[in-house]
């Protein structure tokens, strides 16, 4: 995919669908980056969540594969949910990993921890806004909260100084977060001027660096919600208590989504609970399917040892978690992702020598990178 010596920037847009991708005036990454480089549809894989893709992506293979299947995962031995940002979880390279194989510098830039907890040790520069190097910090300033769009373009204020200081960095992945659209819709003003200002410094990164490729997706995309199911207190109040349900998008950013996802692993006490339960679940409002494990497992090629014995998932507006009650109606500004309605993304590549036939090929978000240390 790259020349020789060729220095490359991925952008892992957290939670840039195409929604917002044709809903902004964006420039630089329409004008530049996809009319003069490639520009394609593809999916994201399941769920539509953050590690599961990030990891993905890093790898270019699938959840079955690389083994990180969700934020969190139900540990049966301790009957609770455990986070899944251990680099000891991830079965295979990461194109940090290939790259230092081959004598390439590479450096992860993240808003959140969790990049740098799953690949910050495979990487020769590892930074999070959440804890940022000092020397960094002096030469751009301190990053902003968290919880803010600013602190996205800190990030890419970082990567052009890291650009422009050490030439000697092949690769640069900068991973934002996806707190503005949580906050915001693609029409909304705020989400307006969060992604121009992203726009801007992509525009820096051509004229700073007019040798490197760039190239973008996302993990999932971004609906408006309206309701949640708590569905161990829905199995509970009918009579048939569940062992555990799982929300798949459980981390430590609750202010994001309030750990609630748009689809919904379910352990049972007894095999014999699978249809009661299904039904029950099938007949609560927003529920789109309720599905045997192992065909989302085959599906989405992912692990069916850790999605439980069912799966539900919801509508393009429901969304399932550890709700109070049992049913939740949601804030009317409620923005969030997990479900089947969240994986359409795009695909960016500019300044590449990948052959038109192979991009054609690509249809998941996790191959951005399988091409990327092609020769």
């Amino acid at each position: 995919m790259l020349v020789e010596n060729q220095r490359c920037v991925i952008g892992m847009l957290d939670g840039f669908g195409l929604t917002y991708l044709e809903g902004t005036n964006l420039p630089v990454i329409k004008n530049k980056l996809i009319k003069e480089g490639l520009f394609k549809k593809v999916s994201g894989c399941y769920p539509s969540v953050t590690n599961v893709n990030n990891v993905g992506i890093a790898t270019g293979s699938w959840p079955k594969d690389h083994g990180i299947i969700a934020n969190s995962y139900f540990n049966r031995e301790s009957g609770t949910p455990e986070y899944m940002n251990d680099k000891n979880l991830i079965k295979v390279d990461s194109v940090f990993i290939k790259g230092k194989k081959r004598n390439k510098k590479v450096a992860v830039l993240s808003s959140k921890k969790k990049s740098t907890e799953l690949f910050g040790d495979s990487a020769d520069i590892a930074i999070t806004a959440e804890n940022p190097p000092k020397d960094l910090v002096e030469a751009i300033g301190e990053p902003a909260h968290i919880y803010s769009s600013e602190v996205n373009d800190w990030l890419w204020h970082a990567a052009i100084y890291l650009l422009k200081k050490d030439k000697s960095i092949d690769l640069i992945y900068v991973h934002i977060t996806d707190y503005p659209m949580h906050r915001w819709a693609p029409e909304e003003i705020g989400s307006q001027l969060h992604l121009q200002k992203m726009d801007a410094r992509l525009g820096e990164i051509t004229e700073c660096a007019p040798d490197a490729a760039i190239l973008l997706t996302a993990d999932h995309s971004m609906n408006k919600k309206t309701r949640c199911w708590n569905l161990a207190k829905v199995c509970e109040n009918r009579g048939i208590p569940l062992l555990f349900a799982l929300s798949p998008e459980r981390d430590y950013y609750i202010k994001h989504h309030k750990n609630y996802t748009g689809c919904s692993w379910i352990w049972l006490k007894d095999p014999e609970d699978k249809e009661p339960v299904r039904d029950i679940i099938k007949s609560l409002e927003g529920v789109d399917e309720v599905y045997d494990s192992k065909y989302i497992a085959d599906k989405y090629k992912t692990s069916i040892h850790h999605i439980g014995d069912l799966v539900v998932e919801g509508d393009k507006n429901t969304m399932f978690g550890e709700a109070d009650e049992e049913y939740e109606t949601l804030d009317e500004g409620y923005r969030a992702h997990g479900s089947l309605h969240e994986m359409e993304l795009p695909m960016i590549m500019y300044n590449t020598n990948l052959e038109i036939d192979k991009f054609n090929e690509l249809t998941h978000n996790k191959d951005l990178t399988i091409h990327l240390w092609d020769k």
